[in-house]
């Protein structure tokens, strides 16, 4: 299934302060050079995308390098099992889709817009203009790649390691502090996806999740988790 996507903006973002501010949430993208900043924006389009469409699809060729300005997107991969395992929330701020650019290999999983969403895209064809022909560029999209490499080794040592009440506190403290504040109220989270995010079964994430909502830490509605009582729930996650 192709991408629905609404409009598309080509050129002119750099000009746009609020997006600016949206990609400086990105440690890697704030510490970029000015000048690269205004490259990489200069080069790129926005494109908004209605909510549970594909940005791109799995075995798909490299489309670019993407951020989220804007909503949410999930990184979704179907093992050959045909087990679903979804595996990555993006929100404003993070980038996505650098590897198969690097390697020129198929996408390895579905990115898709969970809801109304806006994306910034560097296109392949610049993407790879700017890799072969800007030292600083790419210098610093291997940068962006080993700090991807770090945040998944570490989250793989986490799955490993620690027992489920502390990885699903984990993963609900993080995905609660990443939110702007007038968001927090409710994440749109449900079961499955807790469960694949902490590599458990869903029984497992049911049973502690209603075992946190009796405690008081955290309220459930269909779809959605709301955080009571972080700090409770953070020596959870650090036990």
């Amino acid at each position: 299934m192709k991408a629905t996507v609404a409009m598309t903006f080509p050129g002119g973002v750099g000009a746009g302060s609020a997006r600016l501010r949206v990609l400086d949430r990105s440690t890697w993208f704030a510490a970029l050079a000015p000048a690269l900043k205004r490259e990489l924006l200069d080069r790129a389009v926005v494109r908004r995308c209605t909510a549970r469409s594909l940005i791109y699809a799995a075995g798909s060729a490299p489309s670019g390098l993407y951020a989220v300005l804007s909503g949410e997107v999930r990184l979704e991969h179907s093992a050959k099992s045909g087990k679903f395992a979804f595996y990555q929330a993006l929100r404003a701020g993070d980038f996505f889709g650098l590897l198969s650019e690097l390697d020129q290999s198929p996408r390895f999983s579905d990115a898709r817009a969970w809801s109304e969403t806006t994306v910034l895209q560097l296109p392949h064809a610049e993407f790879q203009d700017l890799y072969r022909n800007s030292s600083a560029a790419r210098e610093a999209f291997v940068a962006l790649i080993c700090e991807n490499l770090h945040t998944t080794l570490g989250i793989l040592v986490e799955e490993h390691s620690a027992p489920p009440r502390s990885q699903i506190a984990h993963i609900l403290l993080m995905l609660f502090s990443r939110e702007p504040a007038e968001l927090r109220e409710h994440l749109k989270l449900t079961h499955e996806a807790i469960a694949a995010m902490a590599g458990v079964s869903r029984q497992t994430t049911s049973k502690v999740l209603h075992e946190f909502r009796g405690l008081g830490l955290i309220a459930m509605q269909y779809g959605k988790v709301s955080v009571l009582d972080a700090t409770r729930l953070r020596g959870i996650a650090e036990a």
